[in-house]
C-alpha cells in the first residue's frame, strides 16, 4: 500500500487527483467517483486504474480543511492484471451508522497469459471511523437486497447476510429442518401448495419438473433450470429475499432459451421448493423482467412477471418477431398462488410513476 494512502493520512485536494506528482498514486486514472453519508460524515468513496500495472485501487476518505483525510483502501493483488473494475453498488443502513460497497473486478492473470478473464468480487464495510473487508470471492453477478434490519447478499450459492460484526455469513439452517438419516434428502414439510396447472392468460407456461416439496441442494442449485449446462444463454434474471407474514422465502428467476420462476423455502444444507412455472419455448430466447408488490402489513409479496418470447431469425418480414406474455404470481406465506385482481392492480398501480 502506497504510504500516502495509510489510514489517517492527509491529501491535499491536488493531491488527492491522480496523474499529479504529489499523488500518492501518480500512474493510476480515475473510474469512478461517488458520495455517501455515512454516521453523519460524507464519504468520498473513489476507484482508480493503473492502465500501465493493471492494478486497481478503491480509496475512501473523509473531507477535512482543503483535502481530504484517508480512512483506508483496498487495492488489488500485485499478480493479476485487471481490465476492468466496477462500483457494482452500495447500501447503507437505515439507521445511517455503517454501509457496504460491492466492487468488481475483472482480470487475466499474469503468469498464465492464456488463462481465461478471472473474476473477482469485494465487499468494503465501513462506519466512517475505519474500513474492513466483509466479504471477498471469485465470482461476479453479487447483488445487494436489503432485509429487515440487515442486507442480505446474494449471488449464485446460498444466500449470505450481514452479521452483527460487519462480515457476511450464511445463515444457520432452521432449527425445526428435518435431517434425514446420513445419506438421504432432509424431508421438506408439508406446505399448502398446488400445481398452477393450465393458465388461459399465459399459454406459454406449464408447471415445471421441480416438484413441490422437492430438495434442492445448495451446491445443486443448476438444477431450477433443466439446461443450465447447456444453454450458453441461460442467467438468473432475478434473486430475491422476501419475509412474508413471518415466513422467509427465496425466489429465484432463470431466462435462456427456457425461463423458470421457483419460490423457495430454506432447508438444512439447501432448500425446499415451494411452487415455480416453467416456459419451454427455444426459438431466439426468451426474455424478463420483474417486479414486486409488498402491502404496508407486509402479510403477502405479488411478483410481475414479464416475458418477452423471440422467435427464429429469418421469418418472413410480415411475421411477427417476438410475443409478450408474463404472469402476476402471490406470495402468501408459503403459499404461492395466481394474483387476485385486486392483488394484480395493486401491484400494477405502485409500479406506475406518480
Amino acid at each position: 500500500m502506497p504510504e500516502g494512502l495509510k489510514p489517517g493520512t492527509w491529501l491535499t485536494t491536488e493531491a488527492s487527483m491522480t496523474e499529479q506528482e504529489t499523488s500518492p498514486l501518480p500512474t493510476f486514472h480515475p473510474v469512478f467517483e461517488k458520495q455517501l453519508a455515512v454516521a453523519h460524515e460524507m464519504l468520498e468513496i473513489r476507484g482508480f486504474f493503473d492502465s500501465r500495472g493493471g492494478r486497481a485501487a478503491v480509496v475512501l476518505m473523509t473531507r477535512a480543511q482543503e483535502g481530504f483525510c484517508v480512512l483506508n483502501a483496498w487495492m488489488s493483488p500485485a499478480n493479476e492484471s485487471l481490465t476492468h473494475i466496477e462500483l457494482v453498488s452500495m447500501w447503507r443502513a437505515r439507521d445511517g451508522q455503517r454501509a457496504m460497497l460491492l466492487v468488481e473486478t475483472s482480470s487475466t492473470r499474469s503468469e498464465i497469459a492464456s488463462q481465461p478473464a478471472a473474476s473477482h468480487a469485494v465487499v468494503l464495510g465501513t462506519n466512517a471511523q475505519r474500513v474492513w473487508k466483509a466479504f471477498e470471492s471469485n465470482s461476479m453477478g453479487l447483488a445487494f437486497d436489503p432485509q429487515p434490519n440487515t442486507v442480505a447478499l446474494l449471488g449464485a450459492g446460498e444466500p449470505l447476510f450481514l452479521d452483527s460484526t460487519g462480515q457476511f455469513h450464511a445463515r444457520p439452517a432452521p432449527k425445526d429442518s428435518a435431517t434425514g438419516p446420513e445419506g438421504t434428502p432432509p424431508a421438506c414439510p408439508k406446505t399448502p401448495n398446488k400445481p398452477l396447472g393450465e393458465i388461459k392468460s399465459d399459454p406459454n407456461g406449464d408447471d415445471s419438473d421441480l416438484a413441490i416439496g422437492q430438495w434442492i441442494p445448495t451446491d445443486e442449485a443448476s438444477k431450477l433450470y433443466r439446461y443450465w449446462d447447456t444453454d450458453d444463454r441461460a442467467k438468473v434474471v432475478f434473486r430475491k429475499l422476501l419475509t412474508v407474514d413471518g415466513q422467509e422465502v427465496e425466489a429465484a428467476g432463470i431466462a435462456g432459451m427456457d425461463a423458470v420462476v421457483v419460490f423457495l423455502s430454506p432447508a438444512s444444507k439447501g432448500f425446499c421448493v415451494l411452487n415455480s412455472r416453467y416456459w419451454a419455448w427455444g426459438g431466439n430466447g426468451v426474455y424478463a423482467s420483474s417486479s414486486w408488490w409488498l402491502p404496508k402489513n407486509q402479510k403477502l409479496a405479488v411478483l410481475l412477471l414479464g416475458l418477452t418470447f423471440e422467435y427464429h431469425h429469418g421469418v418472413a418480414p410480415e411475421d411477427p418477431r417476438e410475443e409478450s406474455g408474463g404472469i402476476a404470481l402471490t406470495l402468501d406465506g408459503l403459499r404461492v398462488r395466481r394474483a387476485s385482481e385486486k392483488e394484480l392492480a395493486l401491484a400494477q398501480a405502485s409500479q406506475t410513476p406518480k
